[in-house]
């Protein structure tokens, strides 16, 4: 598991200073990103080599609001490798120990042709060291 601090950002939030659903992906991806960079899967070197880890499939339960300037911990964790695809998981914790918010994606290696390909092994196994 991967944990990366968020704080909500005032750009980020509606008229009661809550959090704007659409802000959860930004930080589910900011946190992806950093999560992968630690764990040697670096989306730069990937695309240098013409694949991409595009989303194909996303989920979002929000549970608690999330407010302006509040400090945010994205929890990040692999839960399925497969041939072509790895699934994601986040959880969202707020500084009282709530859960604000569960979600996951589902990310399918694609060449630049869009086209689904077999996991290279080098990254299928850094991958499989995330998951144990």
């Amino acid at each position: 598991m991967y944990s990366h601090k968020i704080r909500v950002r005032y750009a980020e939030t509606d008229a009661m200073a809550v959090a704007h659903h659409s802000s959860y992906w930004l930080w589910f991806e900011e946190s992806r990103v950093e999560f992968l960079n630690t764990n040697n899967i670096d989306y730069s070197e990937l695309e240098k080599k013409g694949l991409f880890l595009p989303v194909s499939e996303s989920y979002c339960k929000y549970l608690t609001p999330a407010h302006f300037n509040e400090v945010l911990i994205v929890n990040c964790f692999v839960t399925k490798i497969g041939g072509a695809s790895v699934k994601i998981e986040y959880d969202i914790i707020n500084e009282k120990n709530q859960n604000v918010a569960k979600a996951y994606t589902v990310h399918p290696i694609v060449n630049e042709q869009g086209h689904i390909v077999k996991m290279p092994e080098n990254i299928k196994k850094e991958f499989q060291k995330i998951l144990e």
